[in-house]
């Protein structure tokens, strides 16, 4: 006879009881999963901001002033404070390129969010710099670095360069900060190495600004640059007071008027292959980074 056994009263297992179970390690799986992407995420944006702060062409906020919050000591830096804060002397050190024509327009965006385009120096045009059209271009040379060279003979009274096209000036040293923390390290360096304090007024009424040229004209070498050869001891371009508009080339005159202070005018012929030299000490000022605190 087969015998039905009924079925057992023992302990069975409790659906119920092993839900809060199964909740613990569901969270525990979705917390170390969103723990591992933020990490991930984390240690991308970590990469990617080392790599732009030796990439000058992405022109990202630099590595050590982020959108988290400026370090107060910033504030405060002096001029040259700041480049050894930003340790520029490895990226003068290793060589500086000639930049791109796509580098200045990102130089020239980051300073009209800086100021505001209302309040911005520059012309809006980026196709147009300082040279206009003077055949010269710039390079490299083991002597100095970068330099500015004539393509083609340049008749004295030519005006070489001028300022008012895309040269920023800055009214306070708050607006050149903010333009240097918006930029790379390598950009804020030369920034730095280019930047100059002028007076755009008259003696009388005196307005000084920070400019720093955001062209081709920032490579334009002082005719008393250290070791320069014996015949380049004399500046070939400078400020040319007595000259009327009817005497100017006609290069760039409707863009500038003559004189002084903000062109340069060929002081004799220049030669083809010659270096274009001015004299920083005609229109910048030594001591004129403390009227900023920098």
């Amino acid at each position: 006879m087969v015998t039905v056994k009924a079925p057992s009263r023992g302990v069975q297992p409790n659906k119920l009881s092993s839900q809060p179970y199964l909740k613990i390690v569901s969270l525990s799986v979705i917390s170390f999963l969103i723990g591992w992407f933020m990490s991930a995420g984390y240690f991308t944006l970590l990469f990617r901001g080392a790599k732009n702060a030796q990439d000058d062409t992405k022109h990202t906020t630099n590595n050590k002033i982020t959108d988290n919050g400026i370090p107060n000591e910033y504030w405060t830096l002096t001029k040259d404070e700041l480049a050894d804060w930003l340790e520029c002397e490895q990226y003068y050190k290793a060589g500086r390129p000639v930049h791109s024509q796509d580098d200045w327009v990102a130089l020239r965006n980051a300073y009209r969010n800086v100021v505001g385009p209302e309040h911005s120096s520059l012309l809006p045009n980026d196709g147009l710099d300082g040279f206009g059209t003077v055949p010269v271009h710039a390079k490299i040379s083991d002597e100095k670095g970068r330099g500015v060279y004539a393509l083609d003979t340049i008749p004295q009274g030519t005006l070489v360069w001028t300022s008012r096209h895309q040269s920023a000036q800055f009214t306070t040293g708050l607006q050149f900060r903010k333009f240097l923390a918006s930029i790379s390290v390598p950009m804020a360096c030369d920034v730095l190495m280019w930047a100059y304090v002028h007076n755009i007024g008259t003696p009388e009424r005196k307005k000084y600004r920070i400019s720093c040229d955001l062209d081709a004209g920032s490579f334009i070498n002082s005719a008393q640059f250290e070791g320069a050869d014996h015949d380049e001891t004399e500046a070939n371009i400078g400020c040319i007071d007595e000259f009327d508009d009817d005497e100017m080339d006609d290069n760039l005159s409707e863009h500038a008027d003559s004189g002084c202070p903000e062109n340069l005018f060929a002081l004799r012929d220049i030669e083809p292959g010659e270096e274009i030299l001015c004299r920083y000490g005609d229109f910048a000022l030594k001591k004129g980074w403390r009227k900023f605190g920098l």
